[in-house]
């Protein structure tokens, strides 16, 4: 999906997907979840 609203990404969240790193472009899936008043990606996956 696509949203204006920026999606804050965590180094602990990469961690614990086994991804090591993002390279540009690539694609993932990832669940998002509200956290005061950002969102944060969780959850994620290669696609």
């Amino acid at each position: 999906d696509k949203t204006e609203k920026d999606i804050f990404l965590h180094v602990s969240a990469l961690e614990e997907s086994k991804l090591r790193i993002l390279k540009e472009n690539q694609k993932i899936q990832f669940d998002i979840k509200e956290d005061k008043d950002k969102l944060q990606a969780i959850n994620l996956k290669k696609v």
